[in-house]
């Protein structure tokens, strides 16, 4: 029996959709949430997502990647709720006014920033990472631009580890504290947290450099496109079509 360590990033990569395929679903997807009109559209486009996630058996990590994401969105919504005074007022406080026409615009801008988020991750999650810089590669991409993206997503993966182990060990501790002083403790681990990272960048810049790193990554060419990415293609252009039609 062949352990998984002897299959080559080829076969491993087999079963996986052509990265040209998923990118031009990607962007089909992309335009269809920018142009659709916020009303049950957009929850079928959310149950496709999480149909297609559910194929290609990534809806778990998905929902965990999303966690990191959520924060961010809301933050953001919540300041378009405030800044936008259209419409009865449905709640006031130290000169903001949070109205009906500003909640309305803000709850869905943060429903398609979320499905953008999670058509991004999906494609991110479901294409190897040798696939997508042969992909880049095969569009003459500059090199530098590909080892960006490539120690990117490995950077993240070390950094998302670094976040679990410091929220666990928050929750460990935490447990007889007051909310408010969790929300401290939580804050200073994210002030913590984000030195960290940094430090470990630059502690990983300085040992590549150390090991003759000239900014190419591997790039693995071997593309091959296949019915079922023909079937991606035409299924993600035939769906945002039928849901731009219906009226």
């Amino acid at each position: 029996m062949l352990s998984a360590a002897a299959i080559s990033p080829e076969r491993r990569a087999g079963s996986a959709a052509d990265p040209r395929a998923a990118g031009a679903a990607l962007i089909v997807t992309i335009a269809a949430l920018l142009l659709l009109p916020a009303d049950l559209r957009l929850l079928l486009v959310a149950l496709a997502l999480a149909g297609l996630a559910l194929l290609a058996r990534q809806l778990r990590r998905l929902l965990r990647r999303l966690r990191l994401v959520l924060p961010m969105i809301a933050v953001f919504c919540a300041f378009i709720a405030l800044r936008m005074a259209d419409g009865t007022t449905l709640y006031s406080f130290a000169g903001l006014e949070l109205t009906r026409g500003g909640l309305q615009a803000a709850t869905a801008l943060g429903a398609r920033l979320l499905l953008l988020a999670s058509a991004s991750l999906l494609f991110v999650l479901s294409i190897p990472l040798q696939q997508l810089t042969a992909a880049l590669a095969a569009l003459r991409l500059p090199a530098r631009v590909i080892a960006v993206l490539w120690l990117t997503e490995r950077v993240l993966v070390l950094l998302g580890d670094d976040l679990r182990r410091s929220l666990e060990a928050l929750r460990v501790r935490a447990g007889t504290l007051s909310r408010a002083a969790r929300m401290r403790a939580a804050a200073r681990i994210g002030g913590t947290f984000l030195l960290r990272a940094v430090a470990r960048s630059e502690r990983l810049a300085d040992a590549m450099a150390a090991r003759g790193f000239q900014g190419r990554v591997p790039v693995l060419r071997s593309l091959r496109w296949r019915s079922h990415d023909t079937a991606l293609c035409a299924g993600s252009i035939l769906f945002f079509t039928a849901l731009w039609m219906v009226r």
